[in-house]
C-alpha cells in the first residue's frame, strides 16, 4: 500500500498520541464513524460532549484539517479505513 494514499493527519494524530498520553486519533475516528454526531461520538468514548468538542478543536489545530470540508472527512475516512486493513493484514 502507498504511504502517501493516507492523509498525513492520521500520522500527526498518531504521534502527538504517544508523545501526549491522548487519545485525539480515536477521537477523530469514532466522531467520523458516528456521521459527526457529537452526542453519540461523546457516549462511543464516554466522555463529556465539551470534551469532544475541545479534542475536534485540537485535532484542527494540530492538523489543519477544516472537518466541515466534505472532501476532507472522505478523505479521512477512506485513510482510516486503509490503516483498519493494514492492521487487519498485519502490515
Amino acid at each position: 500500500m502507498c504511504p502517501w494514499i493516507v492523509h498525513p493527519a492520521l500520522g500527526q494524530l498518531s504521534a502527538y498520541d504517544s508523545k501526549n498520553n491522548t487519545q485525539l486519533y480515536e477521537t477523530l475516528r469514532i466522531f467520523l464513524r458516528n456521521d459527526q454526531s457529537y452526542v453519540e461520538s461523546a457516549n462511543s468514548l464516554h466522555i463529556h460532549r465539551s470534551t469532544l468538542l475541545y479534542r475536534l478543536t485540537r485535532i484542527q489545530d494540530l492538523t489543519g484539517v477544516d472537518l466541515n470540508d466534505a472532501d476532507a472527512r472522505l478523505y479521512l475516512q477512506v485513510s482510516f479505513h486503509i490503516e483498519g486493513q493494514k492492521k487487519k493484514s498485519g502490515n
